[in-house]
C-alpha cells in the first residue's frame, strides 16, 4: 500500500472543499483533496445559480465547480481521484486509506463530504431505480418532454426540480406533506405562477407499484386525521383527467415516474403503453432502465406510514 504524508488532507471536493483547497493552498500549506463519489459536489447536477457572489447574471453548476476547482489547482492544491474508506482520528499524524490503496498520513484532516440525495424510505424505491424513480432532474428531465411527472419534497430543491421540469414536461405535481412549501419566498412565488406546476399540500407518499417499470404511486393526504384520504397515482395519460382541490395550488413529488395521482378513494389507472406513461420524481439515485423508459427524477422528503379511513373507488390522471 503507497504511503504519502501531507500537512492537511481535505476529505470531499464540493464548494466547501475546493474553497477549502484555495485557503490552504495561499497559505502555502500544499493541501491534498481527495474527491470523493462525486467530484464537484451536487452543483454538478445543478442548472442555474443565481445567488453565488459575483455572479449577477448566473452562473450554471458544472461550471462553477470548474471555475473553483481550476482556481484551487492554481494556488497548488494536490487533487486526485478517490475515496476515502477508512480513517484513524485516534493518534497523530491522522490516517485515511482510500479504495485505490493509497494511505495518508496528515497533520489535519477537512472534512468537507457534502450531501447526497435524501430517500423516502419505501421499500420499492430501489426496485424501480432507474425504471420510473430518479434522483436527479437535470440528468434525466430530457426523457420526459411533454409527459407528467411528480417530485416530491417541498424545499428549495424540489421546486428548483420542479421548476426545471416544469419547461420539459407537460404537468408537473409537486407533493408535499406540509401545509406549505419549506423553500425560500422567491422559489415558492415561482413554483405557484407556474400554470403546469400543481402542488398536492397535506400529502404523503406510500408506496409505489409497477410491473416492469414504475407505473404509479400510493398517496395519502390528511395524514392522522379524520379526513385522511388515499391515492393511486396511475401512468396513463389517456385516462380521464380529475382536479384536486388543494391549498393555492395542486402537487407533485420530486421524482421521476410515470403514475396518476389517486387520493383516499383509490384512484388506479393502467398505461396502454411505456411511452404513453406519466412521470414521477423522487430524490435517488439511478440504475440501468430499459432503452424505451424515461430516467426518472426527483428528491423524496417524506415519510410514509398512514391509516385511512374509508377508501372509495376513483380514478385520476396526472
Amino acid at each position: 500500500m503507497a504511503e504519502i504524508k501531507t500537512r492537511c488532507l481535505i476529505i470531499g471536493s464540493g464548494p466547501a472543499g475546493y474553497t477549502a483547497a484555495i485557503y490552504a493552498s495561499r497559505a502555502n500549506i500544499s493541501p491534498l483533496v481527495i474527491e470523493g463519489l462525486q467530484p464537484g459536489g451536487q452543483l454538478t447536477i445543478t442548472t442555474e445559480v443565481e445567488n453565488f457572489p459575483g455572479q449577477p447574471n448566473g452562473i450554471t453548476g458544472p461550471q462553477l465547480m470548474e471555475d473553483i476547482r481550476t482556481q484551487a489547482l492554481k494556488f497548488g492544491a494536490d487533487i486526485r481521484s478517490g475515496l476515502v474508506t477508512e480513517v484513524d482520528f485516534s493518534k497523530r499524524p491522522f490516517k485515511a486509506v482510500t479504495n485505490n490503496g493509497l494511505e495518508i498520513l496528515a497533520d489535519t484532516v477537512i472534512i468537507s463530504t457534502g450531501a447526497s440525495a435524501r430517500y423516502l424510505g419505501l421499500p420499492d424505491e430501489e426496485k424501480y431505480s432507474g425504471l420510473g424513480v430518479s434522483a436527479c432532474a437535470t440528468c434525466d428531465g430530457f426523457f420526459y418532454r411533454k409527459k407528467r411527472v411528480a417530485v416530491v419534497g417541498g424545499g428549495d430543491t424540489a421546486c428548483e426540480e420542479a421548476l426545471y421540469l416544469s419547461n420539459l414536461a407537460s404537468d408537473v405535481f409537486l407533493i408535499v406533506r406540509k401545509p406549505h412549501l419549506r423553500a425560500s419566498k422567491v422559489m415558492q412565488e415561482r413554483v405557484l405562477e407556474k400554470s403546469n406546476i400543481k402542488v398536492l399540500f397535506n400529502t404523503n407518499t406510500t408506496g409505489l407499484y409497477g410491473e416492469e417499470y414504475l407505473e404509479g404511486a400510493h398517496l395519502v393526504e390528511n395524514v392522522g386525521t379524520q379526513n385522511s384520504t388515499t391515492t393511486s397515482p396511475s401512468t396513463d395519460s389517456s385516462s380521464p383527467s380529475a382536479t384536486i382541490p388543494t391549498p393555492r395550488s395542486s402537487a407533485s413529488t420530486s421524482t421521476a415516474m410515470q403514475p396518476a395521482i389517486s387520493r383516499s378513494k383509490a384512484h388506479q389507472c393502467r398505461p396502454t403503453s411505456p411511452e404513453s406513461l406519466p412521470q414521477v420524481m423522487l430524490p435517488t439515485p439511478y440504475s440501468v432502465r430499459p432503452s424505451w423508459l424515461p430516467a426518472q427524477a426527483a428528491r423524496l422528503r417524506s415519510k410514509p406510514n398512514v391509516s385511512s379511513t374509508k377508501r372509495a373507488s376513483k380514478k385520476i390522471s396526472l
